[in-house]
C-alpha cells in the first residue's frame, strides 16, 4: 500500500543516516522511489531524479552489487525505456551472484516486457526455486503465465500468491484477468473488486 511504501522509505532513510556507507539501503530506497512512480504515488520526474542519485551512490560504494544492478535495471526499464541497458544490468547482477532470486526476477520481467516469454518463464521459475516464499515472485509468475496465454496456470499461480498474502491486490488483479479470459465473469468481477478494495482505490 501507499502507507507501506512511505514506511519503507522512512526505514531506508534511517538506515542511511545510521550508516552512510550501506549500499544496500541506497539500492532499496531507489527501488522504493521507482515503485512509487510505477504505482502513481510519486511524481515520475522527481522519482526518477531521486532514484538515479541513490543508485549512483550505491554503485559508488559497492561496484557491481547485484541488488544495485537490478535497481539500475529498473530505472533504465521504467523511466528510460532502455531495454538493452536494463538487460545488461540484469546480466551483470546475475554474473555477480547467479543465485540472486531478485536478479532472475528482474530479468524475467524485462524479458516479458520485450515479448520473450519463453525465456521469461524460465527466469521467473528459477527465481521461484531460489525464493519459493516470495509473494511478489509468485504474482509475477502468474502475470507472465497470463501474458503467455496460459490462463489456467495464471489462475493457479495467483492463488498460490494469495495463499501467502490474501490481500495482495496485484495477485487479485491478475487472477481477475485470467478468470475473465476463461469466461468466469462473476469470479473475475469479484477479484477486481477485491483488488480495488485491497489497494485502497
Amino acid at each position: 500500500s501507499e502507507d507501506d511504501l512511505r514506511k519503507s522509505i522512512a526505514h531506508f532513510e534511517s538506515a542511511i543516516v545510521q550508516d552512510p556507507g550501506f549500499a544496500l539501503a541506497y539500492a532499496g530506497l531507489a527501488n522504493a522511489y521507482t515503485l512509487g512512480a510505477l504505482l502513481g504515488t510519486m511524481s515520475p520526474g522527481e522519482a526518477h531524479r531521486r532514484a538515479a542519485q541513490l543508485i549512483a551512490t550505491a554503485l559508488r560504494i559497492g561496484d557491481a552489487l547485484p541488488e544495485a544492478c537490478v535497481s539500475l535495471a529498473g530505472i533504465k526499464e521504467l523511466f528510460d525505456r532502455d531495454w538493452s541497458g536494463a538487460e545488461s544490468e540484469c546480466l551483470r547482477s546475475l554474473q555477480s551472484n547467479p543465485s540472486y532470486a531478485g536478479g532472475h526476477q528482474a530479468y524475467a520481467i524485462l524479458l516479458a516486457v520485450t515479448e520473450r516469454l519463453d525465456e521469461a518463464l524460465g527466469e521467473i521459475q528459477r527465481a521461484r526455486e531460489l525464493d519459493p516464499l516470495s509473494v511478489v515472485i509468485g504474482m509475477q509468475m502468474a502475470w507472465i503465465l497470463y501474458l503467455a496465454r496460459d490462463f489456467q496456470g495464471a489462475i493457479e499461480q495467483s492463488w498460490k500468491a494469495l495463499t501467502l498474502e490474501p490481500k495482495f491486490a496485484a495477485a487479485q488483479h491478475t487472477l481477475g484477468l485470467a478468470y475473465e479470459q476463461t469466461g468466469l465473469m462473476d469470479e473475475a468481477i469479484t477479484e477486481f473488486q477485491n483488488a480495488c478494495s485491497c489497494s485502497g482505490h
